[in-house]
């Protein structure tokens, strides 16, 4: 996609990339993709929204991973991620991919849902404790990260 990502000009999150974004608050992401007024900027955020619906989980020993959404059936809220090893077919109810717009989809405004889905990608896709901007847009640069490369 690119090796340079533009800074948001406006708004709360002023001065950072659509990658640092995503690995921030992907409920915001995806609003203002559905929000944004055409340009540059905009084509750089529905880029990283839609990778981010499609996040490739890393096999640990060579064995597949897959991952479980669990949701509150009270509130509708996400409240836990779970990605395990998965070495023959996928089951029902789980996923090949992380994807950060899983809690938005499930109740709108859940950010504590996103938060969950972040820590997961930390976790379980890049290894880190922090996500710094460098890798947060090395990793939406790299359309090998993503079940869907577009």
């Amino acid at each position: 996609m690119t090796d340079h990502w533009q800074e948001l000009r406006f708004g709360k999150y002023i001065g950072m990339t659509a990658p640092q974004i995503a690995l921030r608050d992907p409920d915001w992401i995806f609003w203002a993709v559905g929000n944004a007024h055409p340009g540059p900027f905009s084509y750089e955020m529905a880029t990283v929204a839609y990778r981010a619906q499609s996040i490739l989980l890393p096999p640990v020993g060579g064995v597949p991973q897959v991952v479980e959404y669990i949701v509150d059936s009270f509130s509708g809220k996400l409240v836990d991620v779970e990605v395990v090893p998965c070495p023959k077919a996928v089951p029902p109810g789980y996923s090949r991919v992380l994807d950060l717009s899983y809690a938005r989809r499930c109740h709108p405004y859940d950010k504590l849902g996103g938060r969950r889905l972040v820590q997961a990608v930390k976790r379980y896709v890049l290894g880190v404790n922090r996500i710094t901007r460098d890798i947060a847009d090395t990793f939406f640069a790299d359309a090998c990260n993503f079940a869907f490369h577009g």
